[in-house]
């Protein structure tokens, strides 16, 4: 345990994921757990977007609000995009757990080829993602687990 750079309980862990066939997981969970929050919920600021737009501009909305003013919109765009936020990260919840919702996401964007696209469309924070790959790349937890075999 003492070869692992991480805290003996999650040491611990990862040498037993061995035995039960999931060092993979255990180690991109490890990883996930290493950053911060992963997740991103854009705050609200209290204050409705103004939006200036052209006559032509102005036909192609709906659901906006007017002002005394003719050329201007008002846009409350803060809630939606918390909506939305809120929305995606329920995508990824896990009734087993926090662990396996941080799995779920890492996964996810795996499968989208490590997409920044993903994390822009799912509210993930990309930089944080980064330093978990990182993490599980340049790990020596493979060889490590391979000799224990």
């Amino acid at each position: 345990m003492a070869e692992f750079p991480l805290e003996p309980s999650l040491a611990k862990l990862l040498i037993m994921s061995v035995d039960l066939c999931c060092s993979d997981e255990v180690l991109t969970i490890v990883s996930m757990l290493s950053v911060q929050n992963v997740f991103y919920r854009p705050k609200s600021s209290g204050l409705p977007v103004v939006i200036y737009l052209e006559p032509l501009q102005e036909r192609a909305l709906d659901g906006i609000s007017s002002c005394a003013a003719a050329d201007r919109f008002i846009l409350d765009v803060s809630q939606d995009k918390q909506e939305l936020a809120d929305q995606k990260k329920s995508k990824f919840h896990q009734p087993e757990g926090d662990h396996l919702t941080l799995l779920a996401v890492y996964n996810s964007w795996k499968h989208h080829h490590f997409s920044q696209a993903w994390c822009y469309e799912n509210f993930v924070q990309i930089r944080t993602l980064k330093r978990a790959q990182v993490a599980v790349r340049s790990s020596n937890v493979n060889s490590i687990c391979c000799r224990r075999l």
